[in-house]
């Protein structure tokens, strides 16, 4: 999680990063999904579609998790 968190901060638009943040939003881990969206909330620039956040929000069993989706999803909006 340390490592995202360092790539994030080298580049944070680069194709590791976009792919890693992606494959752990899918992963069964909790830890991975929540350092995903912890890293999202602190790079803004790395490169996720919002239909893809929307579609982990409903699926998404975690209702924490579910409501670190919508602040990602809410700050993605405002800083457009």
């Amino acid at each position: 999680m340390a490592t995202l968190d360092a790539f994030a901060r080298i580049d944070a638009g680069g194709v590791t990063v976009r792919r890693t943040v992606r494959e752990w939003l899918d992963s069964s881990a909790i830890e991975l999904r929540r350092a995903a969206l912890k890293t999202l909330l602190l790079w803004p620039e790395i490169d996720i579609d919002a239909d893809l956040l929307t579609e982990r929000l409903a699926q998404e069993p975690s209702q924490s998790l579910r409501k670190e989706l919508v602040s990602v999803l809410t700050a993605r909006e405002t800083s457009r």
